[in-house]
């Protein structure tokens, strides 16, 4: 890996340690705009979306397959 790609990969790196983090201290938080005598509210919530270790399926009693 030469220096040029060695640099690129720090600098994604870096990149993305600081979007997380932005979006780790913005988490459920309300965030409040007023221009022009308009105001606009927006809340962020990021979910976390991976699947829970242990995956249950449960079937009702009254069907049969």
């Amino acid at each position: 890996m030469d220096s040029g790609q060695e640099y690129s990969l720090a600098t994604l790196i870096t990149i993305l340690s600081i979007v997380v983090g932005y979006l780790i201290k913005l988490n459920h938080h309300r965030i409040r705009s007023t221009c022009c005598n308009k105001v606009c509210i927006t809340s962020i919530d990021v979910e976390a979306t991976t699947p829970p270790e242990k995956l249950e399926i449960k079937i009702p009693n009254n069907i049969t397959i």
